[in-house]
């Protein structure tokens, strides 16, 4: 018996190195033929492997939510206090423009506004994780209250959908190149909303 030929490419590279493409350039703005050069893949082993275009885009999207989310749970559980890791959260998010030449924003929301009346299935699994990121909010904002840093009369849930469409807002801002001065006000308003 024959163990076959084994692989010669590793299955989470290429699709870290797809999801890269992807979150650069979009699901429309990526051609076959740039995933097969950045994944080193022929197109018969990224169908065999992958499914479809679509399928590995779906992919891309899983492995970005479950990379970004077990490390912003350990920065969560890292920090000082749940106020302290919702204001570095932010200040993250905006510098990002100092990071990076060509900011390339949130994953998720741009899908979002990517997918938004096209493919359901797609479009819902993109809605399932930005609530995954809602309830981990939701959990930074529980214990601010807690600690008596943000007032425990505001529901939770509330606040984590209004600090997730703010993140969202500011990386698409910090996408469109909006000035540092204009960014750090954003960040300055969202947290004195929250008190």
């Amino acid at each position: 018996m024959t163990l076959g030929r084994p692989r010669e490419f590793d299955i989470d590279i290429a699709l870290d190195q797809a999801m890269e493409l992807f979150w650069t350039q979009g699901y429309e703005g990526t051609s076959l033929a740039s995933l097969l050069s950045a994944t080193g893949l022929s197109k018969s082993s990224l169908y065999k492997v992958f499914g479809s275009k679509l399928q590995l885009f779906e992919m891309a999207i899983e492995r970005y939510s479950e990379k970004l989310y077990r490390s912003m749970s350990a920065e969560l559980e890292a920090k000082p206090s749940g106020l302290a890791f919702i204001r570095d959260t932010l200040v993250f998010a905006a510098r990002e423009i100092e990071r990076a030449e060509e900011p390339r924003g949130c994953f998720i929301s741009n899908s979002i506004n990517e997918w938004n009346i096209r493919d359901q299935r797609l479009r819902q699994i993109i809605i399932d994780r930005s609530q995954t990121f809602e309830a981990l909010f939701a959990k930074a904002i529980k214990r601010a209250q807690d600690e008596g840093d943000i007032p425990s009369n505001s529901d939770p849930k509330e606040l984590a959908g209004f600090l997730f469409n703010s993140i969202s807002g500011l990386r698409s801002s910090v996408k469109s190149k909006v000035g540092k001065e204009k960014l750090e006000k954003i960040v300055d308003i969202t947290l004195s909303a929250l008190h």
